[in-house]
C-alpha cells in the first residue's frame, strides 16, 4: 500500500477517533446520570458500572489515537493537506482549531474524572464489587 493511502488513512482514522471520543465522553455522562435515580443493587447496578468502565476504555483509545495519529498527521500536513490557495492564513485557522479542541479535551478530561468519581461512589452506595 502506497505511504500516501497510509497517510490519509490515518487523517481519516485521527477525525474519527475524535468524534467517538467526544461521543464516548457524553455516553459516559448520560450512564451516570440515569445510574443515580437507580435504587437496586444487582445485576442493573453491576452492568451499569461494566458499561461505563467499557466505555471509558474506548474514549481512553480514542483519545490515545487522537494524540498518536495527530503526530503523524502534523508530520505530514504540508505534503498532504496543505491549500495553497489559502496560504499562511490556514495556520491561523489550525491553531484556533486546535485551541477550541484542547478546551474541549480537558473539559472532557476532568468531566471523565469526575464522572468515575460517580462511579466509585455509586459502586460502594450498591456494594458492588469490581467488574474487571
Amino acid at each position: 500500500m502506497d505511504l500516501g493511502v497510509l497517510i490519509i488513512l490515518n487523517n481519516f482514522f485521527h477525525d474519527l477517533a475524535a468524534a467517538m471520543w467526544f461521543c464516548g465522553t457524553i455516553i459516559l455522562y448520560y450512564i451516570v446520570q440515569r445510574s443515580k435515580g437507580l435504587s437496586e443493587s444487582g445485576d442493573m447496578g453491576r452492568y451499569i458500572v461494566s458499561l461505563f468502565q467499557s466505555m471509558r476504555k474506548i474514549t481512553n483509545l480514542s483519545l490515545g489515537f487522537v494524540c498518536t495519529g495527530g503526530i503523524v498527521r502534523a508530520i505530514n500536513y504540508m505534503e498532504y493537506e496543505w491549500i495553497p490557495a489559502m496560504g499562511r492564513e490556514q495556520i491561523t485557522l489550525l491553531i484556533v482549531k486546535h485551541a477550541l479542541l484542547v478546551f474541549i479535551v480537558i473539559a472532557g478530561i476532568v468531566l471523565q474524572l469526575r464522572l468515575s468519581q460517580d462511579v466509585k461512589i455509586f459502586k460502594q452506595k450498591h456494594a458492588i464489587c469490581k467488574t474487571d
